[in-house]
């Protein structure tokens, strides 16, 4: 099965680590986290950056910013 994250992308469910809500990219920890991603290229924009509702992490060292909601 496959998670439609925004635009044309979709994910495998094997490769989810996590979808979390863009708000805890406030706390230092994931702070860090995102900008050592960022650092690194593993970041990939769903949408653009401003219409980011959630990241998702994944297993093949990608984080997408997406649209979605982590609820969802």
């Amino acid at each position: 099965m496959y998670l439609h994250i925004g635009g044309d992308v979709t994910v495998s469910f094997k490769e989810i680590v996590g979808v979390f809500d863009i708000r805890a990219s406030h706390s230092e920890t994931t702070s860090e986290f995102l900008r050592t991603a960022l650092e690194e290229g593993f970041i990939v924009s769903v949408g653009g950056l401003e219409s980011a509702k959630s990241f998702v992490v994944s297993d093949r060292n990608r984080v997408y910013y997406s649209p979605i909601a982590s609820n969802t």
